[in-house]
């Protein structure tokens, strides 16, 4: 079953504000899902006067800012439309928009009632931005079912119940009052981010195919996939500490940090910049026998199936070099 949703652009916004500010050429910058609904922004702009470029770079967050391309291509201003602001950025300004699904979200909910009233009595809801509009409509449904709902507030988002793959500090501080979680929102990446930071069960509502999946399973495949990279890596000589350079994920301080760590342990370590990574780009350090993320998480959760090497990140790498134990990294879920 699939679910018409509707998505809502602030043309007429972003309209208003590059032509105030005397922007003569943007970039505008979407997430890949988002760029089949711009045309009408685009012819919007145009009319008014307004030289439009486009991004054709993947875009996966708020950290992914286009300045290079920007520069490059020498526009104005940047208008990013689908994320909302995360770090701050260079020499060219970044204009950020939201863009919101609405759903018939009624119609999901009663489909799932059974499932999300066995899972507990309190719960607290969350979403990517996209989906983070509906919260409090669903909230009064869940209400009216009887259950005491949350919707926590966060530091580094705008709005209360958003997360981002790197921050879910909005459903954590209301952890300790609730039963389960409710993702509302498509994808597996963000109620398995939270699965993993947890022992709580997190459900996930999915607007696009209307279904609702507990993330316990995929949780303890992950950690069972993450325990054979780690055992993996423990016979590894030679280590690629992956640097992400977009503004939102370049930490090189924990890199080194890392590429020491692994150091003082006789082994060889090596930093490895990137800007956008394919998994496949890795295959060719033959030469390398784990990698270390170090960028944004997303690579270490949905990519390392698609490479035979360890990927890891920083708290498992310390788990592959004996610093702490498999039962201190999982909690509860040290069985898998």
């Amino acid at each position: 079953m699939f679910i018409f949703l509707h998505l809502r652009i602030e043309e007429e916004a972003i309209q208003r504000e590059v032509i105030s500010r005397g922007f003569k050429r943007v970039l505008i910058q979407t997430p890949e899902g988002l760029r089949p609904y711009i045309k009408e922004l685009i012819e919007k702009l145009r009319k008014s006067g307004v030289t439009v470029l486009l991004s054709g770079n993947p875009c996966f967050g708020a950290c992914n800012i286009a300045l290079t391309e920007a520069e490059k291509l020498r526009a104005d201003a940047i208008i990013h439309i689908g994320h909302s602001l995360m770090v701050s950025c260079g020499n060219t300004p970044v204009l950020y928009f939201d863009a919101m699904y609405t759903f018939p979200f009624e119609e999901c909910l009663r489909k799932a009632e059974e499932q999300i009233k066995k899972a507990g009595r309190t719960v607290a809801l969350f979403s990517n931005l996209q989906f983070v509009e509906c919260l409090e409509a669903i909230r009064s449904i869940l209400e009216n079912w009887g259950l005491e709902v949350y919707i926590g507030r966060g530091t580094g988002v705008k709005y209360p119940g958003q997360v981002l793959g790197c921050n879910y500090t909005v459903p954590l501080n209301v952890e300790s009052y609730v039963d389960f979680f409710l993702f509302v929102g498509d994808g597996s990446f963000h109620p398995l981010g939270l699965a993993l930071l947890t022992n709580k069960r997190v459900l996930a509502l999915n607007p696009v195919t209307c279904s609702l999946k507990d993330m316990s399973e995929l949780k303890r495949r992950y950690l069972r996939r993450i325990y054979a990279s780690i055992v993996k890596a423990r016979e590894g000589k030679v280590f690629g500490v992956l640097v992400g350079l977009e503004p939102g994920q370049f930490r090189l301080e924990l890199a080194e940090g890392v590429k020491k760590l692994i150091e003082a342990t006789s082994r060889e370590a090596y930093l490895i910049g990137f800007t956008h990574l394919d998994t496949g780009f890795l295959e060719a350090y033959t030469w390398i026998d784990v990698f270390v993320n170090t960028a944004c998480p997303r690579l270490s959760i949905e990519d390392s199936e698609r490479i035979a090497k360890p990927i890891l990140n920083p708290a498992e790498l310390l788990v592959a070099l004996g610093l702490t134990s498999w039962e201190e990294y999982v909690g509860e879920y040290s069985e898998t």
